[in-house]
């Protein structure tokens, strides 16, 4: 006769948590790629916990303890996607060359290269655009993220003297927030101005335009 299972539910519980603990880097992984899927289906706007969970197909608990709730798994898809753009992409020269260009020619490649790589991402745009009309808790924390995100852009400089003086704290505040604002309009309302946002031809001509700021801007204040 064959012994009958004396095990109590909960040590059954037990059991299984600590088998999902032994590939906590998987299972982390396999709820960012559900929070991907998910986003990718309905929006940001669409995203909850229960969602989430289900197509992760794990328990709930398991997301809060990984990850401390929905928002921390936000911010864990942002760091680990496709959301921001890569080193390699803002670097865009090797770093030898990089380091011989003048102050001013790297901080406009950099934003030149920032740009495009911002235009390639739809799905960002679609969420920074939500944070501007409809913020929510996860917008809010995808914004910090992009954030710090921005912050970081200092480990390209080269001679962060330079980059600390008052006129170039202020160059990079205004593009940032310039090619934000004229990425975004790609999708939406590209006509700018005289410009055209959705054509190569006047993308073209916005990079004139960041070079000639940060040349007028850095040059003369390094000649002063």
């Amino acid at each position: 006769m064959p012994e009958k299972n004396t095990a109590s539910p909960g040590a059954a519980k037990k059991t299984k948590k600590k088998a999902w603990r032994r590939d906590r880097a998987g299972k982390e992984q396999q709820l960012i790629a559900a929070f991907d899927r998910v986003l990718q289906r309905h929006g940001v706007q669409g995203v909850g916990v229960n969602e989430v969970v289900k197509e992760a197909g794990v328990g709930k608990w398991l997301l809060y303890e990984y990850f401390g709730g929905l928002q921390g798994l936000a911010a864990a898809w942002a760091r680990n996607t496709d959301f921001l753009p890569t080193d390699e992409e803002i670097g865009g020269v090797d770093a030898e060359a990089y380091a011989e260009q003048s102050t001013a020619e790297q901080l406009a490649g950099n934003y030149q290269r920032f740009a495009r790589a911002l235009r390639r991402r739809p799905r960002t745009l679609e969420i920074l655009a939500n944070e501007l009309t409809q913020p929510t808790p996860l917008t809010r924390t995808l914004e910090g993220v992009r954030s710090e995100y921005g912050r970081g852009l200092t480990r390209f400089f080269t001679r962060p003297e330079e980059y600390a003086s008052d006129e170039a704290v202020a160059l990079q505040v205004l593009l940032y927030a310039a090619v934000n604002y004229l990425a975004l309009r790609t999708r939406t309302s590209p006509r700018y101005l005289h410009l055209a946002l959705d054509t190569e031809e006047d993308w073209a001509a916005i990079d004139r335009m960041i070079e000639l700021v940060a040349h007028r801007v850095l040059d003369e204040d390094t000649d002063s």
